[in-house]
């Protein structure tokens, strides 16, 4: 989940993470209240104390996400018209999969381009060698 850039009443919007980064960067809804319980220990405001040398910890835990949420929020490289053109299929589950996959690999920095997309999907949909093709054995 990352802050929508919008004012109104979304002011959050979720955004396709890899797991690894999850548990990298996210913390409990318990996390928060135990920093604001502890930053409130001294009368001060706890984003006051999280500014200063209180804050380290949360500052660790953030450092980072900006990148990561702006790699996550970037446009699709294809939607689910290319994937079907690419691989000759009509619509179903396997287009939402492979366009799952393909945000995830997106996010994490693996695919970047257009043609890395198309060769991916094209890569997932390939029958493994030696399987039979039109019910005939290669």
């Amino acid at each position: 989940m990352v802050y929508a850039k919008t004012a109104g009443r979304d002011t959050t919007r979720n955004v396709p993470t890899a797991r690894e980064d999850q548990q990298r960067y996210c913390i409990s809804d318990d996390d928060v209240l135990a920093l604001a319980d502890a930053a409130g220990m001294d009368g001060r405001p706890p984003l006051e104390v999280w500014a200063g040398a209180g804050g380290a910890v949360l500052r660790s835990l953030m450092e980072g996400v900006a990148e990561a949420s702006a790699e996550a929020s970037a446009p699709p490289l294809l939607d689910g018209d290319d994937v079907m053109a690419a691989v000759g299929i009509g619509p179903g589950p396997m287009v939402g999969r492979l366009l799952a996959d393909l945000r995830e690999a997106q996010a994490l920095g693996h695919i970047q381009t257009r043609e890395e997309a198309l060769a991916s999907v094209r890569r997932a949909t390939r029958p493994p060698l030696g399987a039979p093709r039109d019910g005939l054995a290669e």
